[in-house]
């Protein structure tokens, strides 16, 4: 559940929540710092000034704060009725531009390395990308890679989220992707879209 200090692989958490596909988040539980909230309910209000962050409004936008201040983040949590707040990033793309992504940000954004990213297309319109790596048959990308690829997609707006070990994708209950450690990796958040018909 949304604030519990527990992780599961994200296949186990996506079948909980009836889950038709389904993507690793930010792995909050993994750093002490960041702006975090989950459903409308706020898990950490200590924001991170080193990490960009990403708001998803309860109209379904995305907002992101690119290096982030305290005042840029007082400016977007005011002005956003927030459902969902990750802390990652980078952002990859905001108002439609590819963003240039800076050596020093963290995750070694100039590694090829398995990488996730989410991006709005539209009202309500969204593209969900996981990128194999560290494997014989798929090295990864760099961060610089992931963006221009979102932003070959049409994103008005994309995001990077964990990678690394944790980039998982399930569809209809199952690992779609290969993963770089050949298991899921334990995660405290997933990014789903979910049904309410039941399967047979």
């Amino acid at each position: 559940d949304p604030g519990a200090s527990s992780k599961a692989k994200p296949s186990v958490i996506a079948k909980a929540y009836n889950a038709v596909i389904a993507i690793n988040g930010d792995s909050y539980l993994y750093r002490g710092s960041g702006y975090i909230v989950r459903q409308g309910q706020l898990l950490r209000k200590s924001a991170s000034l080193t990490l960009d962050m990403l708001i998803i409004d309860t109209a379904g936008d995305f907002h992101v704060v690119r290096k982030p201040t305290k005042a840029k983040i007082t400016e977007a949590l005011k002005a956003n009725e927030i459902a969902q707040c990750f802390t990652f990033g980078p952002v990859l793309v905001d108002n439609s531009e590819v963003q240039t992504v800076y050596n020093t940000y963290g995750f070694a954004p100039q590694d090829r390395s398995p990488r996730t990213a989410i991006g709005q297309l539209g009202p309500l319109r969204y593209v969900l990308v996981v990128v194999d790596g560290r494997l014989e048959q798929s090295r990864g990308v760099t961060h610089k890679q992931l963006a221009e690829f979102m932003g070959s997609l049409g994103c008005t707006v994309a995001y990077n989220l964990d990678g690394g070990g944790s980039s998982t994708m399930v569809f209809h209950g199952q690992v779609y992707n290969s993963l770089s450690e050949g298991e899921e990796r334990d995660n405290s958040d997933i990014i789903y879209f979910s049904t309410g018909v039941t399967e047979p």
